[in-house]
């Protein structure tokens, strides 16, 4: 018998590669226009309690799947991702900022 998807652990991944690629298209967006706004790098402030926040969701979806029996790739994906979020666009910050 083939197991099943999550569907709270599915979710939890569209949400989190939506968030990702906002950020991303932001920051594209932004570097090669130069529209005025905020920059996109003020998303380094809010990566990490939105990235803390998913984590926190998708290791409720991966007990989730574990206790009844589902797929747990999804929430695996899910945790990958809200990883990144929470540290790349800190890492992105890091990289730009000014020192002097």
């Amino acid at each position: 018998m083939e197991k099943g998807r999550d569907p709270l652990a599915r979710r939890l991944l569209f949400v989190g590669l939506g968030v990702l690629a906002l950020w991303t298209l932001w920051a594209i967006v932004y570097e090669t226009t130069g529209l005025p706004g905020v920059s996109y790098l003020i998303f380094g402030f809010v990566s990490v309690p939105t990235g803390l926040i998913l984590l926190l969701a998708s290791g409720i979806a991966y007990r989730r799947a574990s206790v009844h029996g589902f797929r747990k790739t999804d929430a695996l994906g899910a945790i990958l991702v809200s990883v990144v979020i929470g540290v790349l666009p800190w890492i992105m910050l890091l990289n730009f900022a000014d020192y002097s």
